[in-house]
């Protein structure tokens, strides 16, 4: 269609980053994370996967190393803007 543009979705972290008039990083990605009780977790503005057991997903982002813990992990889906994970997540680390 002619006038139409393409319309980006921006993660829901960059918009409340707008919203509050946050600063963001260097990069401009902002890292977060979204878990649904014990078993769904969403991580936006991860660069990469540095460690994946059963117990332990290690992730790379601008601004930290998230370290998500506990048992029968799974990552469901990798995409650009984020990691879903399944599994009993019992704790999550923050690497500085």
């Amino acid at each position: 269609m002619k006038g139409c543009e393409a319309v980006m979705k921006k993660p829901l972290s960059e918009k409340m980053m707008d919203a509050f008039e946050l600063p963001k990083n260097k990069s401009g990605i902002i890292t977060s994370i979204n878990i649904t009780g014990i078993h769904e977790a969403l991580v936006e503005g991860h660069k990469g996967i540095i460690e994946y057991t059963d117990k332990t997903i290690k992730l790379n982002t601008p601004q930290f190393i998230m370290k998500i813990n506990g048992s029968d992990l799974e990552i469901t889906e990798v995409a650009e803007e984020y990691i879903a994970i399944k599994g009993i997540i019992v704790g999550v680390e923050y690497i500085f």
